[in-house]
């Protein structure tokens, strides 16, 4: 009976977090996940990383989605299975760290109830299964076997190396959590354990260098090694250092002009709480018995910010790193209070007035519908890229195809039209190292088997002299006819391609949309 009750307890949290996701199903798409759901859906038909398919993540990512396609199938359903499962395998994870230092499920069960609360946040884009759902996923239950007080055998030192490098493997910027993690698994530990401690430290280390030493063997021995290592290496370095220095990167992360307003907007109501539980549950965790674990989380703490810092964009959906940590911390001090206080009633009590503030937050937010989502979080963005996506769909026939100068890969996603080449995501020939050598390989392939449609879209750049100056889209304008579509006025620019099948049905008024010529 008493373990029947968390199970029960949890299946409910699992049930709420599935009602969560489903309320905005219907959302449209954020472009990060309609990328990497093409680039899945790519790889089942057997394109190749990074010689053809073009980004600049390691492959987990694009594998996690092929996968819960072939699962499901192409659509949104696919992205709907794979961001349940990540949040449920979070919520176990959070559960158990949150058990383990004092095995208890008064902890484990507060720190559950208080991640499936916040972890679909509207202001932190948490609802959608970007990178950060899975780094998440394989970060809290590395940091499980972390916790453990006794000797960590081999197949628990394995596992959680393993998921250690998974998580860099989604996202290399994951990497200094995972430092962090193991120097505090090594440097926390009693004095007569230390050597074991750091013997496992280097072991899980080793497997993260191991399985990075394998990906890149792949890629190599696949004759793709030259291309990995410019666009996850390379490429990186230009992306991380351009618009500063770390130096400059560690100052702006706690500056109010760089970090997401929307981030803090809630501060009273979605960080208040949890990092006030956090702060108190380490002022009283000073005990011999719950030290190690705080020091541990502590680290893991660290390393979350350091992460943000590392990333030098600041975006808001890489804030739901700390979701885990924070709910971890908060479901330990409840059960510190409750200790210290000597009376069963104040763990509760400050475990309520957190959850019911967390709630007050939250539940508005599930009166709004999903478009409503969209707004708040990205204005009208990717609602016209769905609508047009789908529109492209009554506009193309089966056999033709379009190529989207900018990066809104929800054109492709919503028609049903794949990209005709894989350097499709235009931010990779605008800047950075590769810009020349991409562009001229883009030329080249859209020269061969010119598109039936290009599509240009203006408000994508501040700097519209350079987007308009680019070789790919002067090449555009010399091979293709310019036309408005009065349905997508003022939001993109339509070129059919001069002597296709395309123009020919425009300019006899057969094409299912209103035309205009602009010529």
């Amino acid at each position: 009976m008493k373990k029947t009750i968390p199970l029960l307890f949890l299946a409910v949290l699992a049930c709420l977090i599935a009602a969560e996701r489903w309320h905005t199903y219907r959302e449209p798409l954020q472009g990060d996940i309609t990328f990497y759901a093409l680039l899945g859906h790519e790889l089942r038909l057997h394109r190749t990383l990074y010689d053809d398919l073009i980004d600049h993540k390691p492959p987990a990512i694009y594998a996690t989605y092929a996968i819960s396609e072939g699962l499901t199938r192409a659509g949104p359903g696919s992205v709907l299975l794979a961001n349940i499962a990540a949040a449920l395998v979070t919520l176990c994870g959070v559960y158990w760290a949150a058990y383990l230092p004092r095995r208890s499920f008064y902890s484990g069960l507060w720190a559950a109830a208080l991640w499936a609360t916040v972890c679909g946040d509207l202001t932190l884009e948490a609802n959608q299964p970007n990178a950060e759902v899975f780094i998440n996923a394989c970060l809290i239950w590395a940091f499980v076997p972390l916790l453990q007080p006794q000797k960590l055998r081999g197949p628990r030192t394995f596992y959680a190396g393993i998921l250690l490098a998974l998580s860099t493997l989604f996202w290399q910027a994951a990497l200094p959590i995972a430092l962090c993690l193991l120097a505090a698994h090594s440097a926390f530990s009693p004095s007569e354990n230390r050597r074991d401690r750091i013997a496992e430290s280097l072991a899980m280390g080793a497997t993260v260098a191991g399985a990075w030493v394998l990906t890149t063997l792949y890629f190599v021995l696949t004759r793709r090694g030259q291309d990995f290592y410019d666009l996850l290496f390379a490429y990186n370095r230009f992306y991380t250092t351009h618009n500063g220095s770390l130096f400059s990167h560690v100052l702006r992360s706690f500056h109010p002009t760089t970090v997401p307003i929307d981030v803090f907007v809630g501060t009273g109501l979605l960080w208040g709480p949890l990092v006030l539980l956090c702060l108190t549950g380490l002022g009283l965790g000073t005990t011999e018995k719950s030290r190690p674990a705080w020091l541990r989380w502590l680290a893991y703490a660290a390393g979350v910010q350091l992460t943000i810092i590392l990333s030098a964009n600041f975006f808001s959906h890489y804030y739901q790193l700390w979701l885990p940590v924070l709910a971890v911390g908060s479901g330990w001090a409840i059960e510190e209070i409750e200790q210290k206080a000597h009376r069963t009633w104040a763990g509760t009590t400050a475990g309520i007035l957190a959850l019911g503030s967390l709630l007050a937050y939250e539940i508005p937010f599930y009166r709004l519908s999903p478009v409503e989502w969209s707004i708040r979080k990205y204005g009208a963005e990717f609602l016209v890229t769905q609508k047009l996506g789908e529109d492209l769909r009554s506009l193309l026939k089966p056999e033709e195809s379009f190529y989207e100068w900018g990066m809104q890969t929800g054109l492709y996603y919503w028609s049903g039209h794949l990209p005709p080449t894989g350097a499709f995501y235009n931010y990779f020939l605008m800047t950075g190292p590769l810009a020349e050598r991409l562009s001229r390989r883009v030329l080249t392939e859209l020269d061969r088997d010119p598109p039936d449609l290009f599509i240009a879209i203006h408000w994508m750049w501040p700097g519209a002299q350079r987007y308009e100056t680019h070789p790919v889209y002067q090449w555009a304008r010399q091979h293709y006819r310019p036309f408005e579509w009065e349905a997508h006025r003022g939001s993109f620019i339509f070129y059919a391609l001069r002597g296709g099948s395309l123009e020919a049905r425009i300019l006899r008024g057969e094409a299912p949309a209103h035309f205009l010529d602009k010529r």
